[in-house]
């Protein structure tokens, strides 16, 4: 795990993960949703991952996740 991913705030979330093992429950995600998803790369789990960014009293709209988890995720695998 990067040096990086200790204090990570993801974009569409106000405060970073408070597992400590999130890391590696988003890499035992992605490898169950790539055995169902043949072919699936970076840009499909950046989109599969996002969420609803709060604008403050602006409405949500959707964001991607971290490309770079993803990237360094799959970088594991392969």
């Amino acid at each position: 795990m990067d040096r990086h991913c200790e204090d990570l705030n993801i974009q569409a979330k106000e405060l970073a993960p408070y597992d400590p093992d999130w890391f590696y429950i988003r890499a035992a995600s992605m490898a169950r949703k790539m055995h169902l998803r043949q072919g699936i790369g970076v840009g499909g789990f950046h989109k599969m991952y996002g969420g609803h960014r709060m604008n403050g009293s602006r409405p949500p709209h959707f964001c991607k996740s971290s490309a770079a988890i993803a990237r360094n995720i799959l970088l594991l695998f392969f």
